[in-house]
């Protein structure tokens, strides 16, 4: 059944199979024009106020606005966020199901932030690597693992043109000064032969159980090359002695 009321003074509005339409001779189109048409040509909604706010078009693009002294700006696209309760941010997502607060989709594969359930760890995902990065409450970052234990914990390779580290030891200059305590080659030879590495370098088994901490281990090599320098050194000077007591029979 069809029916039309009129309102002349101060404007139309007409009912039509569920459809309402509100027309004003004061600036238009549109304080608000909502049409159904059963789930095509686009659904038409315009509302319109304008001097800048509230407007909601979709045939004519805008899709939404609201501003004049509170932001809020969408187009093409979806805005879903949480539960009640006051938002805190600019973009507050609060309690997402399943801890998928974000997603970004392209191509059939789709990227992917995930709270965890108690909110000790974010993680960014991907259809094909659940979790590419993992952010802990502690500030430490893991890629390729969802427990990093440093500030950085790599579970895979690293590529980089350069690497700075920080010594938390000291530098050996101290092996040159004239009381460092330098053991014999016999010495050296006698704990090789009964612990099978060198003095003050860690065994084998002891790398594969801890790793190797490149700070450390690189002053240890340092150590090490400063060692034989003297060791040269001193081999230096025996073969000049040897030569020079061979020279004088």
């Amino acid at each position: 059944m069809n029916s039309q009321n009129l309102f002349p003074n101060n404007g139309d509005a007409s009912m039509n199979n569920g459809k309402l339409n509100i027309e004003t001779s004061i600036w238009s189109p549109y304080l608000l024009r909502l049409v159904d048409t059963h789930y095509s040509s686009d659904m038409v909604y315009k509302f319109q106020i304008e001097s800048d706010g509230l407007k909601i078009r979709q045939d004519d693009n805008v899709n939404y606005l609201f501003k004049t002294g509170g932001d809020f700006i969408v187009r093409n696209g979806n805005m879903l966020l949480g539960s009640e309760g006051g938002a805190l941010f600019k973009l507050h997502i609060k309690n997402p199901t399943g801890g998928a607060a974000i997603g970004i989709e392209r191509g059939g594969k789709k990227w992917r932030f995930d709270i965890e359930h108690n909110a000790n760890r974010l993680y960014l995902g991907h259809t094909d690597n659940r979790e590419v990065i993992t952010f802990s409450k502690s500030g430490n970052v893991g890629i390729g693992t969802t427990t990093p234990d440093s500030r950085l914990t790599v579970k895979g390779k690293i590529h980089a043109e350069e690497i700075k580290v920080d010594l938390a030891v000291p530098a050996p200059d101290y092996v040159f000064k004239k009381d460092y305590n330098l053991i014999s080659l016999e010495e050296v030879q006698q704990h090789i032969n009964e612990k099978g590495h060198l003095p003050n370098i860690p065994s084998a088994k002891e790398f594969e159980e801890n790793g190797i901490e490149l700070g450390v281990m690189n002053m240890k090599l340092l150590e090490k090359i400063e060692e034989l320098t003297l060791y040269f050194i001193e081999l230096k000077k025996e073969i000049n002695q040897l030569k020079k007591d061979k020279n004088e029979k």
